[in-house]
């Protein structure tokens, strides 16, 4: 028996001891690890589900089938019990909700952050302010302008998130232009005072540096500073890519040690060392600057993209390096639309498609002009 199972058969008796109401259904679903208690009176719900004792319990509280409030805990006291008796028999949201510290903890520690954040600065009123939930009890708090917005994410009641965008895009996909908490930030730090800089008073990453000695905004800050968001873009793609080629030799041997002299791991290993040859010499012809290198697995994939992963009919090329020392490319243009209306943006669009293969995996002129094509279409 699976230790959720364990736990949610324990939840439910403690329940069954405590809501003794004939009114209330009490149930146990489950399968494999994933273990769940249910509490249900009327068009209330409490969905428990019982983790390993290391992950504790998540609890979803809900009302006419909807997703009402969440709360997280490693272990059930007397105050959960209560929580869960209050829910199920109609005590009032914000009294339910206020009354108990962990419910959506991840949101009030950013509400707590939000209310003292606009009495300290007042101008950041001025700003639209939002709660987003990435998934159960997880949130995010947004304050945007027209051209930048800040995100912050709180645990346990402390912000451990704050990153800095300048993009009119703000969905989680987009790379911010800098975290401060990616390195090591000291405890006195007026984390709302650096967002009114940022949003109400537009400074820029080199001014923020020259307040705060601590702080360094890194290399895409820096570009956009210099007017080259979108390149400074593409080139960490390929900071990041290429010793990560590199570093794929070195995670198999130290997965399998025993493989530096099979056979078969040799052949693979110069495929990767020809991989790497290749997209060096592409990034040594300055691609790097116009084009976002990314990968699926051990295919490469080039293309005008803003945001790490493609989406429908994007252009892009993908490479193919098999153990024998071959290439395989496939590239996929845009033409231009052919129909639009003014009212409506419908329209077709030419696709050009092909695939590509070549004996030894070297770059030719030939592969550069197909690099040439994917320049030339747009951004996207």
């Amino acid at each position: 028996m699976y230790s959720g199972q364990k736990r949610a058969q324990k939840l439910y008796e403690i329940l069954k001891q405590t809501l003794s109401d004939s009114e209330v259904q009490l149930w146990i679903e489950g399968e494999g690890v994933d273990w769940s208690c249910y509490v249900k009176m009327a068009e209330r719900v409490c969905n428990i589900a019982c983790f390993e004792p290391r992950d504790g319990y998540y609890i979803v509280f809900m009302e006419n089938k909807s997703n009402k409030a969440t709360g997280r805990t490693t272990h059930i006291d007397s105050n959960i019990i209560q929580a869960i008796k209050d829910w199920i028999y109609g005590h009032s949201f914000n009294e339910f909700y206020d009354k108990f510290d962990f419910i959506n903890n991840e949101k009030k520690g950013l509400q707590k952050f939000l209310d003292a954040s606009l009495i300290n600065y007042p101008e950041l009123k001025q700003c639209t302010i939002d709660f987003k939930c990435q998934f159960g009890d997880s949130y995010f708090l947004w304050f945007k302008t027209q051209n930048r917005a800040c995100c912050l994410r709180s645990v346990n009641n402390r912000i451990c998130q704050c990153e800095f965008y300048s993009d009119a895009d703000w969905d989680s996909s987009n790379r911010a232009l800098f975290d401060l908490f990616e390195e090591k930030v000291p405890h006195d730090v007026p984390l709302d005072l650096i967002i009114k800089y940022w949003l109400c008073d537009n400074f820029m990453p080199s001014q923020l540096e020259q307040h705060f000695l601590w702080f360094k905004a890194g290399k895409l800050a820096h570009y956009y500073e210099l007017g080259k968001r979108i390149e400074g873009e593409f080139i960490l793609s390929w900071e990041i890519a290429i010793p990560r080629i590199a570093r794929s030799i070195d995670y198999i041997l130290d997965v399998f040690p025993s493989m530096e002299e099979d056979e078969v791991f040799l052949k693979y290993r110069k495929a990767i060392e020809n991989k790497l040859k290749f997209f060096l010499e592409i990034r040594n012809k300055r691609y790097d600057q116009k084009l976002r290198i990314g990968h699926a697995v051990d295919t490469i994939i080039l293309s005008r993209s803003r945001k790490h992963g493609l989406v429908n009919r994007q252009a892009h090329i993908i490479f193919d390096f098999p153990s024998d020392g071959s290439l395989y490319v496939n590239t996929f243009y845009l033409g231009k639309k052919t129909e639009s209306t003014q009212e409506i943006d419908t329209y077709k669009v030419e696709v050009q498609c092909n695939d590509f293969f070549y004996e030894k995996a070297e770059y030719t002129q030939e592969i550069d002009i197909l690099l040439q094509l994917l320049v030339a279409q747009d951004i996207t």
